[in-house]
């Protein structure tokens, strides 16, 4: 349970760095807008909404690749998965102080099945589903046009709702986590 809290904290760590550059990209192309005087016909604008499509997806790309030298919050819910009878009921709750025990179990209810001793493994399985297909779109476009360049087209156009869709949705699912 150690590695998961420490890769749990890297992953954290890493999915809200992609939310406070979001909003860093988003203020200061407001800030541009609203000044008239501004010269937007540069390659300047176009060095910095590159570098954010770039810096976005490549911190989205390391939440779903799996590979055994990295933390991805993928590999992080699989070696949950594939280990879910390292977390029982009695060592979560365990981790509470006494006075917030019954909040200890409400939580871990969230990830068992009507007060099993054990994680339910449907519902991780569900959320590695969820994870992968979320990311899915951002993922080809990473592997396609950032990693490399590849000869064939990314599958879907990408749009900035792709991009917000695919850093909120970690950004949720590590509330659930994370607790």
């Amino acid at each position: 349970m150690k590695k998961w809290q420490k890769n749990i904290e890297i992953v954290k760590n890493e999915v809200i760095k992609l939310v406070l550059y979001r909003d860093v990209y988003f203020n200061f192309f407001q800030i541009v807008q609203k000044n008239i005087e501004i010269n937007r016909e540069n390659i300047f604008y176009d060095f910095v909404e590159e570098a954010y499509v770039s810096l976005i997806l490549s911190g989205i790309r390391r939440q779903i690749k799996s590979n055994k030298n990295s933390v991805s919050f993928h590999d992080l819910l699989k070696d949950i998965l594939d280990n879910s009878k390292v977390i029982t009921r009695e060592k979560y709750v365990a981790q509470y102080p006494d006075h917030l025990k019954e909040i200890g179990k409400s939580d871990f209810d969230r990830f068992s099945e009507d007060s099993s001793n054990f994680l339910d493994l449907l519902k991780i399985e569900a959320d590695i589903k969820m994870l992968k297909e979320s990311l899915l779109s951002c993922e080809e476009y990473a592997d396609k046009r950032i990693a490399h360049f590849d000869k064939r087209e990314p599958k879907n156009k990408l749009k900035y709702v792709d991009l917000d869709n695919s850093i909120y949705f970690p950004k949720k699912m590590l509330v659930k986590y994370y607790s």
